[in-house]
């Protein structure tokens, strides 16, 4: 019963640390506010690594992990390798708190 509760609350979570994610991405001129986002998005992923989360890995698409949005041609990547992420997966051992939607060469 446990497990469940902790993917239920996390998933609640992840919508968070897209945001931060996207605000490390972001341009910022202020070296002082860009560390403090990064300590925050730091001690967010140790909490998360603690609880047993873990990103989804995005080499070879697996359907039981990604969500494939796009199919791309590709001359740097094998057919059925993972071209970009657009939105991190997440998961607790074998269990998928959210699917990494991806492309997909083809």
């Amino acid at each position: 019963m446990m497990p469940d509760i902790t993917a239920r609350v996390v998933g609640e979570f992840l919508p968070v640390l897209d945001n931060l994610e996207r605000a490390l991405a972001a341009d910022c001129s202020d070296e002082g506010y860009k560390k403090g986002v990064q300590m925050i998005y730091d001690s967010f992923n140790e909490t998360l690594e603690k609880l047993g989360v873990e990103k989804v890995p995005t080499e070879d698409f697996d359907p039981s992990m990604h969500q494939a949005v796009q199919q791309v041609q590709s001359d740097d990547h094998e057919s059925g390798k993972i071209v970009t992420v657009f939105q991190n997966g997440y998961r607790i051992g074998t269990k998928v708190l959210r699917f990494a939607m991806v492309s997909v060469a083809q």
